[in-house]
Parts: structure tokens; sequence; C-alpha cells
């Protein structure tokens, strides 16, 4: 699993709503949408 996708889902099970939040404003949109989709293919496989 990408490092980047661990990090948030650890956030997100184990921070508060704010903290998650604030992380995901503070990286962009594409480096988001990168690690969430390198994730799907490998497990489509």
């Amino acid at each position: 699993m990408n490092r980047e996708l661990a990090y948030v889902l650890e956030l997100y099970s184990t921070k508060s709503h704010e903290v998650l939040n604030q992380y995901l404003l503070g990286h962009s949109k594409d480096t988001l949408t990168a690690s969430l989709t390198v994730d799907y293919y490998v497990y489509q496989r």
C-alpha cells in the first residue's frame, strides 16, 4: 500500500476530523488522486 494513502487512513481512523481536513487541504488534488489511483489499479490485478 502506498505510504501516503496509509497515512491518510491512519489519520482518518485515529485523529479528529479537523486534523484530517488540514492534512488533505495541505496537499494538491493531483497528489491525493495519484495515490488513490495507483492503489486502485494495483488491487484490481
